[in-house]
């Protein structure tokens, strides 16, 4: 039996229930919910109840458990079954997965075109938009306009709480590609392994 379609068991806490229901209500098949709950608590990040809502930190900001749940579900689509992914995405923040390469054979070409019609065939992308968490500032940059603008208007300074990026350099050190040192200093065999 699929851990989704378990019964919750009667005697279970009020704080357990609630989380249950935040995976119910977005609709995706999870594989692990309890792996998926250790994926989100990972870097610190608490579930915090309010009034007995689940909320945490996603994206840097304090979501409601449901919708972070339905972020985390399209930035790793390999721990759902991403068939019980919402074609129409996560609101702006991470925009639907329909594309033209979703629909392999000719009947299901011929019925989404029946359905919505050829000009919502044109507009539908060749290939499926790739989505993650937005931990540095470059990821907020490729975020669409919409999704940049709300945020922007819900809180001014988001672009200034987030680090320049996630590789080596940190803010006030100077930039070094030390992957070109490091291949430098192996070519010429001054590398120890």
């Amino acid at each position: 039996m699929n851990e989704d379609t378990k019964p919750i068991a009667p005697g279970i806490g009020a704080e357990a229930r609630a989380l249950h229901e935040a995976f119910d209500a977005t609709g995706v098949k999870f594989h692990d919910r309890a792996a998926t709950l250790a994926a989100l608590k990972e870097d610190g990040r608490d579930i915090v109840f309010d009034d007995g809502v689940p909320k945490i930190i996603y994206d840097g900001e304090l979501l409601p458990m449901r919708d972070a749940l339905l972020r985390y579900a399209y930035d790793h689509r390999t721990a759902v079954d991403s068939r019980t992914l919402p074609r129409s995405g996560a609101g702006t923040s991470r925009p639907g997965i329909d594309a033209k390469d979703n629909y392999k054979t000719l009947s299901e070409k011929v019925g989404f075109i029946n359905q919505f019609g050829a000009d919502a065939w044109e507009r539908l992308p060749l290939t499926g938009v790739g989505t993650s968490e937005v931990l540095t500032r470059e990821d907020f940059l490729k975020l669409p306009r919409q999704e940049r603008m709300r945020r922007y208007a819900a809180n001014p300074a988001v672009l200034a709480k987030l680090p320049s990026s996630s590789g080596r350099y940190m803010p006030g050190q100077a930039k070094v590609n030390a992957e070109g040192i490091e291949r430098h200093l192996a070519s010429r065999g001054k590398l120890a392994k």
